[in-house]
């Protein structure tokens, strides 16, 4: 479709196609702009699907708000009216185990009609229906007419149905469980405009701060105090105090993205990349080839993905056993040893290991 810019002249004779034209040529430059520096531009920022609707086999969405892949915002039901419930009955065979659901908005369609009721296209699937509304004179408050407006025509669709001619979301998934019933897998994150609108996300990020705090006291009872009040590791230590001060450095930050629910989920990524790339430094098992790729589409795998990577290492246990204490001699009867952390003696046990070439 053509998105170049009307020529204005003075004595053109304006028609519906130059305000079309004009409008297809803004919101194209604007979705061009916004598209070249941030490539996840469209998500959710809000979803609820009714739950006990679900027992009567019928998908009801109460409440969706974000933007579409073609950047069509929408607020359901604040702004936009919200799809027609439909029944999942033909769609999820028994020997289905999951379904996925999706809100979608026709495409415009060039050479047709776009709105449903008018003109000889109007029995088909159309991106706009017709709707009279009362608007007043934004300067005098007055005037108030009736204006025809073109109100966006959602629809859901499921999984095993064509969504060619459509821009699409994935608000879901269902799930059938073993006993037979169905319900919403809790565990799928829809692509997101921010983390606050899935409870699952801000769930598993929680309790990978309430495993950092745990870790970092734990890991901190191995300091000792000195002058100044500054803390100090022994050198048998030190991989200890490396982990501390990963752990240290990253949990603010996590904390942080925790209580701000507008954050954008790569921005989180980002962080949690950076954050077990740091932590693989102390596994043998988690290298940085192991990290996933951001999929915007697939978040569900991109984050569960990672997180189990990051709580794989911080579960090890990086404890030395046991911590050599290297002996001196002084004399010919007499060895010497210095132990370098005083706390030894009080809940150590000492062994004395004697190695010898016997002929």
């Amino acid at each position: 479709m053509d998105n170049t810019k009307i020529l204005w002249k003075e004595g053109m004779f304006l028609q519906p196609q130059h305000f079309q034209q004009a409008e297809r040529y803004l919101l194209n430059n604007i979705h061009s702009r916004i598209t070249a520096f941030q490539p996840y531009y469209f998500g959710v920022t809000e979803v609820e699907i009714d739950r006990d609707a679900l027992s009567n086999e019928l998908l009801t969405l109460n409440r969706c708000t974000g933007i579409l892949p073609d950047g069509t915002t929408f607020s359901i039901p604040r702004e936009d009216a919200g799809p027609q419930s439909r029944s999942f009955t033909d769609h999820f065979s028994m020997d289905q185990q999951t379904l996925d659901i999706y809100l979608a908005l026709p495409l415009i369609q060039q050479g047709r009609g776009n709105v449903s009721g008018v003109g000889p296209d109007s029995h088909q699937v159309c991106r706009y229906s017709s709707k009279t509304v009362g608007i007043s004179d934004e300067v005098f408050g007055t005037r108030r007419k009736e204006v025809e407006v073109g109100a966006f025509s959602f629809y859901i669709l499921f999984g095993d149905e064509s969504l060619d001619n459509y821009s699409t979301v994935q608000i879901g998934r269902l799930k059938r469980t073993p006993s037979g019933q169905i319900g919403l897998q809790e565990d799928y994150i829809p692509p997101l405009l921010q983390i606050g609108a899935s409870r699952y996300l801000l769930g598993i990020l929680r309790s990978m701060l309430e495993m950092l705090v745990a870790k970092s006291s734990n890991l901190s009872q191995g300091r000792r105090q000195v002058e100044g009040g500054f803390a100090e590791f022994t050198a048998t230590e030190e991989t200890a105090f490396r982990l501390l001060q990963t752990i240290n450095t990253y949990t603010p930050l996590l904390n942080y993205h925790h209580f701000s629910p507008l954050t954008h989920p790569f921005d989180l990524y980002s962080l949690l990349t950076m954050f077990g790339g740091a932590l693989s430094t102390f596994s043998t098992e988690v290298s940085i080839r192991s990290f996933p790729q951001y999929d915007h589409q697939n978040l569900s795998f991109t984050f569960g993905t990672l997180v189990n990577l990051i709580r794989s290492v911080l579960e090890a246990d990086i404890s030395a056993g046991c911590v050599a204490v290297p002996i001196e001699q002084v004399n010919q009867a007499t060895f010497v040893c210095k132990v370098p952390d005083e706390r030894l003696f009080s809940n150590a046990k000492f062994f004395l290991g004697v190695s010898a070439r016997v002929p």
